[in-house]
């Protein structure tokens, strides 16, 4: 309860970060993910990103999550920050292997699909991915805390917040009150400045 309390209060804090630019899109959707973030997955193998033992809480997902600065927010909680590049859902699948290797977290905060959505996919494919990637993480790690964050329109896509929204809802309708995968959904302001810009 106490870790949930703590995301809660600090989460506001990724609303802040600017999304990195869009990836270009590409032809590979879901499963078809072409791998183009190798170089990034491999620096998780080095040594010094595999965490010692111990409760720590896993951050996965896009750049929203790379350019989160988690350990200055959130040491008590140990984190382990596996957010790459513009990473789509399929993306996050395609090496999901790779990314939760050597963790074993007590908690996971998982931040993926405003790609999808700017790289044209439905919103009702990318629910449905999103939904896949929690349920195989909670298959995984069936003692872990899982938390989806809700996408956060920001300045720059506003013009795809009603997409999102749409992803935002499915996810919160069948994942949180539908099913078990995750404990909860954390909803995220919109990410607008004092003039709605």
């Amino acid at each position: 309860a106490k870790v949930m309390m703590r995301l809660k209060i600090l989460l506001l804090a990724l609303a802040a970060v600017s999304s990195a630019a869009a990836a270009p899109a590409s032809t590979d959707r879901g499963w078809m993910a072409d791998g183009r973030f190798a170089a990034e997955i491999e620096a998780f193998a080095e040594p010094s990103a595999v965490p010692m033992n111990g409760e720590v809480t896993l951050f996965l997902g896009s750049s929203s999550i790379r350019l989160w600065n988690v350990a200055l927010g959130f040491p008590a909680l140990h984190p382990v920050n596996r957010g790459f590049g513009g990473a789509t859902v399929g993306d996050v699948l395609f090496h999901y292997d790779r990314l939760v290797a050597g963790v074993r977290p007590a908690s996971v905060v998982v931040y993926v699909g405003e790609n999808d959505i700017a790289e044209g996919a439905a919103p009702e494919r990318v629910a449905a991915d999103v939904l896949t990637l929690l349920g195989r993480l909670r298959a995984d790690m069936p003692k872990a805390r899982i938390a989806w964050l809700s996408m956060k329109p920001t300045p720059r896509r506003r013009h795809l917040y009603q997409r999102m929204e749409a992803v935002n809802v499915a996810g919160q309708r069948c994942g949180v009150k539908g099913g078990s995968s995750i404990e909860e959904m954390l909803m995220l302001p919109r990410g607008e400045d004092s003039t709605g810009e």
